[in-house]
């Protein structure tokens, strides 16, 4: 409908602290892959500081409004074009996107939000105002699949880990091995053993299939 090339669909708690939103729950289609997952569950790891996107959008969320910004609406060009970003670009193999977010819930000063984030790839156009008006026409219309399987402990158990080993997770959870997850996160292997064992430290558990039980019943 709006010609995107993939599509990330995010669970994530926003802070007050002036910190990135801690991602929670990843799905993801069309062109997306696990190189953009990796190299998405990273980013905040990289920023120095609350990221420009997120200083728009927070008060907006906080305030229980659905939100749908363009990437020119969030990041100014002469930022997007700078080698950071240009670097960050290149690994996710993406260059427009636009986000279309909802607010679930404001738990002890946060706000729980769910929403999409759609993606055109490198040389493609930039979205246009009618492309953000029809995805937030049907992002509202979703209702309920947002709040679907909301466990409060969940996210608070998951956001509670550094960005580093929410990124890890996010690669395990989509089924890679440590030694993929390594290579993804530009990482040794042995550094994301360290994370995996703080990972299960966390939650309790002794092996990836225990995790995996533990994670998908909120318990």
């Amino acid at each position: 409908m709006v010609d995107a090339h993939g599509w990330l669909w995010i669970r994530s708690r926003f802070p007050t602290d002036g910190s990135n939103p801690a991602n929670i729950d990843y799905l993801y289609g069309g062109a997306v892959g696990t190189q953009t997952i990796a190299a998405y569950a990273d980013w905040s790891f990289e920023l120095e500081g609350e990221a420009e996107e997120f200083k728009v959008l927070k008060p907006v969320l906080f305030a229980g409004r659905h939100e749908t910004r363009r990437r020119l609406e969030l990041i100014p060009d002469e930022r997007w074009q700078s080698p950071r970003c240009r670097s960050h670009v290149r690994r996710m193999g993406f260059e427009s996107f636009m986000y279309s977010l909802f607010p679930l819930a404001e738990h002890e000063g946060t706000m729980i939000t769910s929403g999409v984030i759609l993606l055109r790839g490198i040389g493609a156009s930039e979205f246009e105002p009618r492309d953000a008006k029809l995805t937030h026409l049907v992002i509202q219309e979703c209702g309920t699949l947002h709040t679907d399987e909301l466990n409060m402990q969940r996210v608070e158990d998951v956001a509670n880990l550094t960005p580093r080993q929410r990124s890890v997770l996010a690669l395990l959870i989509d089924g890679m091995s440590h030694k993929l997850a390594a290579a993804h996160l530009e990482l040794s292997p042995h550094t994301v053993n360290d994370h995996i064992k703080a990972i299960d430290k966390h939650f309790d558990v002794q092996s990836r299939a225990e995790l995996m039980r533990k994670l998908m019943s909120g318990g």
